[in-house]
């Protein structure tokens, strides 16, 4: 059984990893990042550790990239300091 995890406020996909290298085996890896430079470096990330992933660029919040998906597990670190979040 696939398990599917998501972070719709990707950021450097740390969190992610992480959680790939603890439950290592059938996971799909979904993400999304609305800095291009930080989508880049989660693709990055992941690519170096051999994880395989489906990160997209763009604002979750205005234009969800997986809008169908349902993931058996979300992580999230919303930007608390960007002045101007969820506007």
């Amino acid at each position: 059984m696939s398990e599917t995890s998501q972070s719709p406020t990707t950021g450097y996909e740390t969190q992610l990893w992480q959680m790939a290298d603890a439950l290592w085996g059938d996971i799909s890896i979904y993400g999304q990042a609305s800095n291009y430079t930080i989508w880049r470096m989660a693709r990055m990330n992941l690519a170096i550790r051999g994880i395989e992933g489906q990160i997209e660029h763009g604002d979750s919040f205005h234009n969800d990239r997986h809008p169908d998906l349902r993931a058996y597990y979300i992580l999230a670190n919303p930007p608390f300091n960007v002045s101007d979040w969820g506007r």
